[in-house]
């Protein structure tokens, strides 16, 4: 198909073939807004994972701040749709590249509810398998 083609079918009506683009409204406010954040501000992000359902974001903002990081931008855990619960998983945004090399070095050698988090760069592959692992969890 063209854009803009016409064609005629075998019953003698026209077709024009017509392409388009929308960007939804909601996806053209959140670009406007980010792009209109300084770079400075946007948080160096990272995952951190192995956690209990029930960890929460207060449990692991004290732990990333017993170890030196103060710049701690935002913490937002990935959740089960059907019922809320927390899938054991993190995104956490940090103002600094110090701050991220303090919590790769330091956050795995602590616990958090009897777990070890892992920590990783905030990667489409990663966050495959902090999923994969998610789904294979069973609480009781």
């Amino acid at each position: 198909f063209v854009p803009g083609a016409t064609e005629v079918n075998s019953i003698g009506g026209t077709y024009e073939y017509k392409s388009f683009t929308t960007i939804h409204p909601k996806s053209a406010q959140a670009q406007a807004a980010a792009s209109q954040i300084p770079d400075k501000l946007k948080g160096k992000p990272l995952y951190v994972g192995n956690f209990t359902w029930w960890t929460t974001d207060q449990q692991l903002e004290d732990a990333l701040q017993e170890c030196g990081v103060t710049d701690i931008v935002q913490i937002k855990f990935f959740e089960n749709r059907a019922n809320g619960q927390s899938k054991g998983y993190a995104l956490v945004e940090l103002g600094s590249d110090v701050s991220v090399r303090l919590v790769s070095e330091k956050l795995p050698l602590r616990e958090i509810n009897g777990q070890t988090p892992a920590v990783t760069p905030a990667t489409k592959t990663h966050l495959q398998q902090f999923e994969v692992t998610a789904r294979k969890r069973k609480w009781r």
